[in-house]
């Protein structure tokens, strides 16, 4: 309704028409029209009939005042209508928006051509802005017919708001040969099908709610740009075929039957943003249609496949989320130009993207998960020119699995937690992997087999169960990638020839690089903490390994295989740096290897090229056992801690000066001798094999691996020498060596054995020292005709041990302080044990399976047992030796012998008591004529040297002091009266508790009652086992420009010594330190996180450490400050405050000062900063403020504070209302008068 107020107001020609539009649905529209034939102005304006001239002249101005107010605020345009029902619907659900009672029953509706509408009374015109519509309508019938047809209609037309049961198996709606149609909010439930468009053109289909039993929910066939839109499908599915420019969005079809939508021969369908859940068969099926989009649709529960495209190029299947299919998640056979980015797939049963056949595509940008029972992506067969790029796979059975095809590329992927492989590069040729994350595979990371000239690089591969990266074919290049906690880093098979392995990062790998294939070309490789770093195997010939940088391995390089070469490599901290192992003419030339067991280790090798290697803390070393061809090698210009190597082959009397080499070779010659030079932190000294009569003396040996091995090499002499220190196995290892002799030596400090003598007789250790030896002091393995003479075994495992050893002399030994003085095992028969001082050890003498030992003239006390013998052949010669003081058997025998010399003469025994035999415990042996020991002066034993920790309790030396007629004893510690007492036939123990910290020596005195005495010292070390103290410090940021910067920890130790700054791994300093603040600067770093370790140690090796993770930060900007206005206030007053807003990315602290000097500063954390400038005095002041970033980067600003003097106040004048008042009456007057005036002179007029 359309209601018209007219307001008409005229005088004398005057008129004015005020028309105001005002609709039902609240838009108003008002027109004024004001039409003059002339100017209306106060001076025209007269009385008519006494009228009232000057109310009529207010009237008309209000009047007109309240016309203008409502145009002003509401005006509007009134041609712009609408063609639907004023409706607002924002969010609606498909079917119709109508309630049952609202709908109008109606019959089936059939229209054949546009005349129809008209005839069957349809409102509308048929036309776009105003279309013919069939709404608000029930059709329900069960009658085999189609509840709504229309054919061959051209004009537009909409059916809105209905409700069709179809009861019968036949179409709810049908629509064909049709153009402009729309079908919207309508409910079809149907035994049959829903909605059919056939040859329909530029329609849509929305929000309907379609409910059917048999195969086709929606269908279109033969048409084109049809729209179908936020429609919800039920039963069965969206069938389109044959058509072009279909759009499929935001559709909810569910249990849909086999198939939620086909798409079948239709170019140029989208199908986006649909959800499609519950299908027997596929979620969406393309065939023979190109130019498609699938997009952002929700597929779950398909019993099959949720997306399968056949034969479908140019298709597009981007932001799609498939769940639980049944088997694969998107399938395509037989395609190009195939697109599958950011889609979202997880919990399939088979595969989640699944191709054969295909070429051209892309899949990036995918998310798969939670698919154990296969590969995320799966190319089966002939797939050619494929990008699979920046896709997350996680929890699958594998990550990427290709089956034949080329020019497959792979980048970018990120794979994690998979079974299989994280990448099967298969049948391939000229691939790319690049720049891959791949993290825990059960098995295998990165498999390239059978496709070649493919490139596999920048990848990061971690935590494969097997094997990381793998190639078996020729012309493959791995490059760039970063591998790590792997049994098997990069593999390379015996197919995989003419392989470059160059710049890639390894670690914490069992083997990291290993080659089969011949020509490899491995360069420039980083590799630490793994077991071995680059391996060539036996197969291989012609490989290459130059410039690769290993550290903390066991075997640096493992070569076998023909015409390797070795150059310019650097290895640290391994236990083999360069391992050549059967390998044929093998070159290694110019490699820096340090700190390792061997630098270069050479078995069972031929016609080697060894040249310009540099070896710090390490050298070379030949297995031994090998032949002189083994042996026969080039060597030039190698050095051993910065000594050239000395390498002789054949040659004779030779007269070298050790001090002029850091390791000598000596392979078959003679007459040679060697003399002086010091020896240490090496491999080893001396390699003497194939050679005879050569002489070693006055050399010093300490901390060598190997220090001096000799084989096949006969009489050989060492005398007048000094080794320590380290071992891996002996200080001399002589093998098949007769006539080996050392003399006048000194072993001592040695982890392992000092000499080891296999194979060889005859042989003599004669005036030597041993001490504090971890294995053994001498130990001879298949030796005879051997004598042992005047030597000093003191603190060892075992003195003297031997293990089929025969016809030994041992004599005018000393044995104290050992596990074993004497060992024997192993058949070891017919030796010989004379005038030796054997006491204070575990075992004085043990023989095990030995026979026909003599043991004569010994003089056995204070051990625990004397001597000890298992499994004899009672044919042992013991007589005439001492055997005293031992604590738990002076001798122990589990046979049935004679401890005699078969004559008249037994031993002499601490236990017997003068009468008859002495039987022997163990067995039933026996020493038949017996003698008691009897001392007439003080004897003691030698105890060991304590060591003991600072304030620790119960630390005691205990002595064994023995004589006839024992009277005191006294014990002094550094010259001081200790403790003291009388012999009361007991063992002196003497507690030592208290001492402070360093060495301390104590002297015990015994004295007879004839005054006879004897002594014995101790040294104690009392220790600090207390480890420093030191706190920890959080993680930081630095700045690569700052200056100043430090790390600062608070470190405690009652005896500090010195410490350690490492960076990165690498040492940054050192020094010593005491307690208080440690501080290390840390300027100049490179941008980026870098790993501060700090090693604090006190005098006896205690240590404590900690960590600190530090990122420099390259900082450009400075911080930025506002500038607050100058401030003025009246002295006295409060609540004066200067704020600045200062802003920086890492802000660090401020500093306010006031006419030049510095009042105020503090840590600034880039919050704003108040200053109060109460209490100043009268006048100008002024403040600066400067804040400064981590970087020391500054920004200022200054404020000027004006304070002024108070002054007098002026009391505030109330309103004056009168003044007002005359105010207004004196201009209403004057209005008055110029108003009577006028009217006035109209009058007059």
């Amino acid at each position: 309704m359309v209601q018209w107020l007219r307001f008409h107001l005229s005088n004398q020609g005057s008129t004015a028409r005020a028309e105001l539009n005002r609709q039902s649905n609240s838009d108003v529209g008002v027109t004024l029209e004001l039409n003059h034939e002339r100017m209306m102005s106060v001076e025209n304006c007269r009385v008519n009939g006494g009228g009232k001239p000057l109310r009529k002249i207010l009237s008309l101005f209000f009047i007109t005042i309240m016309l203008i107010l409502p145009v002003q605020t509401q005006f509007v345009p009134t041609n712009q209508l609408s063609v639907e029902p004023a409706r607002t619907v924002l969010a609606q659900e498909p079917g119709t928006r109508l309630e049952g009672e609202n709908l109008a029953p109606h019959v089936p509706i059939y229209i054949n051509d546009t005349t129809d509408f008209q005839s069957q009374g349809w409102p509308g015109t048929g036309t776009e802005g105003d279309p013919f519509v069939i709404s608000d309508l029930n059709i329900t019938y069960d009658i085999d017919q189609v509840l709504i047809r229309i054919y061959n209609v051209d004009s537009y037309f909409v059916i809105r708001d209905c409700y069709l049961g179809q009861l019968s198996v036949s179409w709810g709606i049908h629509i064909e040969n049709v153009t402009n149609a729309a079908i919207e909010f309508v409910t079809v439930s149907s035994k049959g099908n829903g909605i059919n468009f056939v040859n329909t053109i530029n329609s849509t289909i929305s929000y309907v709610d379609a409910n059917v039993e048999t195969p086709e929910g929606l269908n279109v066939l033969s048409s084109a740009n049809v729209e179908i839109e936020h429609n919800r499908i039920s039963g069965y599915g969206l069938y389109v075929r044959e058509s072009s420019g279909i759009e499929v969005q935001y559709n909810e079809i569910t249990d849909a039957g086999a198939i939620g939508a086909l798409i079948y021969q239709s170019n140029g369908t989208m199908i986006s943003s649909n959800q499609i859940l519950r299908t027997t068969n596929f979620g969406v099926r393309l065939e023979n249609s190109s130019f498609c989009e699938i997009n952002g649709n929700t597929i779950e529960e398909s019993g099959t496949n949720g997306i399968h495209l056949v034969l479908s190029e140019y298709t597009i299947i981007e932001n799609n989320e498939i769940r639980y299919a049944g088997s694969r998640g998107i399938q395509f056979d037989s395609d190009e130009w195939i697109e599958i980015v950011g889609n979202h797939i997880s919990n399939v049963s088979s595969h989640p993207i699944y191709t054969g056949d295909s070429a051209n595509g892309i899949i990036s940008g995918n998310e798969i998960m939670d698919n154990p029972s296969s590969a995320g992506v799966v190319f089966q067969t002939a797939v050619e020119n494929f990008t699979i790029s920046n896709n997350y796979i996680e929890n699958t059975w594998g990550g990427i699995f290709t089956m034949s095809g080329s020019n497959v590329n792979m980048t970018g992927n990120i794979i994690e937690d998979v079974h299989n492989y994280f990448i099967a590069h298969q049948s391939i040729p000229d691939g790319l992997v690049f720049n891959n994350t791949c993290a825990d595979s059960d098995e295998f990371g990165l498999y390239v087999t059978m496709s070649p000239r493919t490139v596999v690089s920048n990848n990061v591969v971690n935590g494969s169960g097997i094997r990381s990266i793998i190639v078996d074919r020729a012309n493959i290049t791995v490059s760039g990638n970063l591998v790590y906690d792997s049994p098997l880093g990069i593999q390379a098979t015996s197919n995989a020839n003419n392989v470059s392995v160059f710049d890639n990062q390894l670690y914490s790998i069992d083997v990291a690089i290993q080659i089969s294939g011949d020509d490899a070309f491995v360069d420039s490789n980083q590799i630490m903490d793994c077991g071995t770093g680059i391996e060539i195997n036996s197969g291989a010939e012609e490989a290459d390994i130059s410039k690769n940088d290993i550290d903390n391995v066991d075997d640096g390089i493992y070569l076998t295989g023909s015409n390797i070469s070795a150059s310019n490599n650097t290895i640290g901290n391994a236990d083999y740096g360069i391992y050549i192992d059967s390998a044929v003419n093998p070159e290694l030339e110019d490699n820096i290897i340090g700190a390792s067991t061997i630098g270069i280790y050479i078995h069972s090798s031929t016609n080697g090229l060894f040249e310009g290697n540099n070896m710090t803390e390490c050298g070379f070393y030949f297995s031994n056992g090998q032949s002189i061809a083994n042996l026969n090698h080039s060597f030039a210009e190698n050095h051993v801690n910065e000594k050239p190597v000395y390498y002789a082959l054949n040659e004779q009397a030779l007269g070298l000066d050790g001090a002029d080499y850091g390791e000598i070779i000596l392979v078959n010659c003679s007459d040679s001798s060697i003399n002086g030079g010091v020896f240490t932190w090496s491999t080893s000294a001396f390699l003497i094999y194939h050679s005879e009569r050569i002489d070693i003396s006055n050399v010093h040996l300490s901390d060598l691996w190997y220090p001096v091995s000799v084989y096949q090499t006969a009489n050989l002499t060492i005398e007048d020498s000094i080794f320590g220190g380290r071992l891996n196995t002996a200080v001399i290892y002589a093998d098949y060596s007769d006539g080996l002799a050392v003399y006048n030596g000194s072993f001592t400090q040695l982890d392992g054995d000092a000499i080891s003598i296999r194979n060889t007789n005859p042989y003599s250790v004669e005036q030597s020292h041993f001490s504090d030896i971890t294995g053994s002091a001498i130990f001879t393995y298949s030796v005879s005709d051997g004598t042992i003479q005047g030597n000093d075994f003191i603190n060892a495992t075992y003195g003297v041990r031997f293990t089929f050893t025969y016809d030994t002399l041992v004599n005018d030994c000393v044995f104290m302080w050992n596990t074993y003085g004497i060992h024997s095992s192993s058949e070891s028969d017919d030796n010989n044990v004379t005038f030796n001082t054997i006491h204070d050890n575990q075992y004085g003498i043990r023989m095990d399976d030995s026979f026909t030992w003599y043991i004569y003239n010994n003089t056995v006390r204070w051990n625990s047992y004397g001597v000890y013998i298992t499994t004899t052949n009672d044919d042992q010669w013991i007589y005439n030796n001492t055997f005293a003081l031992n604590a738990i058997y002076n001798g122990y025998d589990d046979g049935a012998d004679y401890w005699d010399d078969r004559t008249d003469g037994g031993n002499y025994w601490g236990d017997y008591d003068g009468t008859g035999v002495h039987d022997i415990p163990g067995g039933t042996s026996v020493d038949r004529w017996p003698y008691k020991y009897v001392e007439t002066e003080p004897i003691i034993n030698n105890p060991q040297d304590i060591w003991y920790a600072e304030g620790s309790e119960g630390n005691k030396i205990t002595w064994l002091p023995f004589d006839n007629n024992l009277r005191d004893w006294t014990v002094e510690i550094d010259g001081s009266l200790w403790a003291s007492g009388a012999w009361n036939y007991n063992n002196v123990s003497v507690n030592i508790d208290g001492l402070p910290y360093g060495m301390h020596e104590a002297i015990i005195m015994v004295r007879d009652l004839d005054d006879n005495n004897v002594t014995d010292s101790v040294l104690i070390h009392v220790f600090d086992d207390t480890a420093p103290e030191i706190d920890h410090i959080p993680d930081r940021i630095a700045f690569v420009d700052g200056t100043d910067q430090m790390l600062s920890w608070e470190v405690s130790d009652l005896n500090p010594a010195t410490y350690q700054v490492y960076v990165d791994g690498s040492e940054l300093e050192d020094g010593t330190w005491t307690s208080g603040t440690l501080e290390v600067d840390i300027d100049g770093f490179a941008a980026g996180i870098h790993q501060f370790q700090i090693v604090i140690t006190d005098v006896d090796g205690n240590e404590a450490t900690d960590t600190v993770d530090v990122r420099f930060i390259e900082d450009d900007e400075g911080p930025t400050i506002d500038s607050p206005p100058d401030l003025m206030y009246v002295v006295d007053t409060t609540g004066n405050s200067i704020v600045w807003s200062p802003s920086d990315e890492y802000p660090d602290y401020y500093v306010i000062s006031s006419n030049e000097t510095e009042i105020k500063q503090g840590n600034w954390g880039g919050s704003r900063i108040t200053l109060n400038v109460d209490g100043l005095d009268v006048g100008t002041h002024s403040f600066t403020l400067t804040v400064y970033d981590g970087s020391g980067q500054s920004a200022s600003d200054s404020v000027n504070v004006t304070v002024l003097p108070t002054q007098p106040t002026t009391p505030e004048q109330p309103l004056d209302y009168l003044t007002v008042l005359l105010i207004g009456a004196a201009i209403g007057g004057t209005v008055l008068v110029i108003a009577g005036v006028l009217y006035y002179r109209r009058e007059k007029q």
